[in-house]
């Protein structure tokens, strides 16, 4: 189809060999503040993703715009985000091709959705705010209180800063949002490749605490 001749077209002129992996980085410094909860601040810590996934043997595709932050150059690794060829017709291009998307919280999710690839959240905020997808898992950044205590998940989707979302929490307490590790990142990772063959309705199939987690949303939380 011509699709299929323009999908092959770009992954010609990026180089890519194989199977791929598309992954945005939202490193974007908000105007509003309190959105920064979304940033990524260590964004260095992606490398060891990157080196797994290619090691595993695929090419790991950077998208997104001049926004995304700059990775060392290594075989396997291709920065389109920077590149020529990067456009929003480009975008629908690249995700309709791939094997599955690495998302950080923003608008670009939605590509993965679009074009019904499975989606790896990492580090995500604003739970309360979420796309639809039965292919879909997330990890969330930790919440930390101002004496270092970490709320546990269940604490988390009982307590106001679960539903910050682009304002001032209604409370003097201060919260900070903790990025993975990156053996978080690893772990989180290895489950969801395992997922990738099963078919749709065994994404279903859900882990003894992720049916925790679920049975105890209501619809405020969403």
């Amino acid at each position: 189809s011509v699709d299929d001749f323009m999908v092959q077209g770009l992954l010609k002129n990026l180089k890519i060999l194989r199977k791929y992996v598309v992954m945005n980085i939202n490193i974007k410094d908000y105007s509003n503040k309190t959105q920064n909860i979304r940033r990524i601040h260590n964004f260095e810590r992606y490398n060891v993703l990157i080196d797994y996934l290619i090691n595993k043997g695929y090419f790991v595709v950077l998208q997104g715009t001049g926004e995304q932050p700059h990775f060392s150059p290594r075989e396997g690794f291709i920065d389109y985000a920077h590149s020529p060829f990067q456009s929003v017709e480009n975008d629908l291009l690249l995700f309709s091709g791939c094997e599955f998307y690495v998302a950080s919280k923003s608008g670009a999710e939605w590509y993965g959705l679009i074009c019904d690839k499975p989606v790896l959240g990492l580090n995500y905020t604003e739970l309360s705010s979420m796309q639809p997808g039965s292919k879909f898992r997330f990890f969330p950044k930790r919440v930390r209180d101002e004496t270092g205590n970490y709320l546990s998940w269940r604490e988390f989707l009982n307590h106001p800063v679960y539903f910050q979302i682009g304002q001032s929490l209604p409370t003097q307490e201060k919260f900070e949002f903790v990025e993975m590790e990156e053996h978080e990142i690893i772990e989180a990772l290895d489950e969801f490749i395992e997922l990738l063959p099963k078919p749709r309705g065994q994404w279903l199939n859900y882990s003894l605490q992720q049916r925790k987690f679920k049975q105890m949303l209501h619809p405020g939380h969403l």
